[in-house]
């Protein structure tokens, strides 16, 4: 029932697409081969599927949103053992271990463990989700959320680090501002979206992939390049070069400003946005 009266309450909004979760953290509200279910899912009942159905019958776009990169928060496990925390987290060893760490070894990032980009499997079982969800139901879109890096002093998983050392000649652990390894990490953000991107259209064309876009910081300007921002310094989100590359069809910009504080910042980022959408597009994002 909760399920009718959103496609009801879209409908009588004239909404022409509903973005709906559909992936928490490593965890799903439909049935996966990959990831284990929600603690507060129905197992016995396929959401999604029916959302859906009952969507296109109302002339309504879905478009499932999944959190990518972080994998679990709080200080309490997850209750089910094959949730990928609890197998590649805080004590796997070896290339077992997939979870993205700090410069001072840290391993939660505020209450948030993050899985590491840089890590080749990482990106094969991040791949894996967004198939699946290609393959089993008749989308519109998905919708990549937390897709980034933590911070900038983040992604110093020893695998990660291994191949940045091995392909760049260091032999050194670098610093979080050093600018190769900056770069090299902007780059494993990008690898990702771009496989995923590639992946998914090849099951299915017409699939619209989005994701939750960074707008932190005023916006560029003449005096304020997109490379000097944080999205791009410290998030590591080089979004405006997925739109660029077309390895994303829709933006979806997080431009939560407070207009009582923020107008100006609000109207010119938006500005920005509308004229570097490089024939792909945005959709603004407000809180």
């Amino acid at each position: 029932r909760q399920i009718d009266e959103l496609v009801e309450t879209a409908q009588a909004g004239n909404f022409n697409a509903l973005v709906v979760q559909v992936r928490r953290r490593g965890d799903t509200y439909y049935p996966s081969a990959i990831d284990p279910w929600a603690p507060d899912a129905d197992p016995s009942f396929d959401a999604l599927a029916y959302l859906i159905e009952r969507a296109h019958a109302a002339g309504i776009e879905v478009h499932a949103w999944a959190t990518t990169l972080a994998i679990w928060g709080g200080d309490t496990a997850p209750a089910e053992p094959s949730h990928t925390f609890n197998v590649h987290g805080p004590g796997a060893s070896g290339r077992d271990y997939w979870l993205m760490t700090s410069n001072t070894g840290d391993e939660q990032a505020g209450s948030l463990y993050w899985l590491d980009p840089g890590h080749p499997d990482v990106v094969e079982y991040t791949v894996a989700i967004y198939a699946e969800l290609a393959t089993r139901y008749d989308l519109d879109g998905l919708h990549l959320d937390r897709v980034r890096y933590a911070w900038q002093e983040w992604g110093y998983n020893p695998t990660s680090l291994a191949r940045f050392q091995a392909q760049t000649g260091h032999t050194e652990v670098p610093p979080p501002t050093d600018e190769q390894w900056l770069q090299w990490r902007r780059d494993q953000v990008t690898a990702l979206v771009r496989k995923i991107y590639l992946t998914v259209t090849a099951i299915k064309s017409q699939l619209q992939v989005s994701a939750a876009l960074s707008p932190a910081d005023p916006p560029p300007g003449e005096t304020r390049p997109w490379e000097t921002l944080t999205p791009y310094t410290h998030q590591l989100q080089d979004w405006r070069s997925w739109l660029e590359e077309g390895i994303l069809d829709l933006g979806l910009t997080m431009t939560y400003k407070n207009e009582a504080d923020y107008a100006d910042s609000f109207d010119d980022w938006i500005a920005w946005q509308k004229d570097h959408q490089y024939g792909r597009r945005v959709v603004v994002g407000t809180g």
